[in-house]
C-alpha cells in the first residue's frame, strides 16, 4: 500500500486545487443559499432557552480541556489542529 493516496489526500488535493470559476453556478449558489440557512439556524438558536442554560451552565470554565469547545462561539482555539485535547487526557497526539 506504500505510494497509494488515501481518500482523503485525494480529497484534499482536489479541494485545494479547484478555483471559484471552476464550480457550477448552481452549486456556488446552493452554497452560499446553505451558509445563510446555517447563519440563520445559529443566530436564532443562540437565544432559545436550552441555549442559554448550556452557555450559564459553561460560563467560566476553562473550555481549551474540552475537545468540541472551538466550535461554540467562545474563542477557543481548535484542538483537532493541535492534538491539546488528547495530550491533556494522557494520550500524545500524532496529528500535527
Amino acid at each position: 500500500m506504500a505510494g497509494e493516496q488515501t481518500y482523503t489526500e485525494g480529497l484534499a488535493e482536489f479541494i485545494a486545487g479547484i478555483r471559484y470559476g471552476d464550480i457550477p453556478a448552481g452549486v456556488v449558489a446552493h452554497a452560499k443559499l446553505m451558509i445563510l440557512d446555517s447563519v440563520g439556524c445559529g443566530l436564532l438558536g443562540a437565544g432559545l432557552p436550552w441555549a442559554v442554560w448550556v452557555r450559564e451552565a459553561l460560563e467560566g470554565r476553562d473550555l481549551e480541556l474540552l475537545p468540541w469547545s472551538a466550535g461554540i462561539g467562545y474563542g477557543g482555539t481548535s484542538t483537532a489542529r493541535s492534538g491539546s485535547s488528547r495530550r491533556r487526557r494522557g494520550r500524545e497526539s500524532t496529528a500535527s
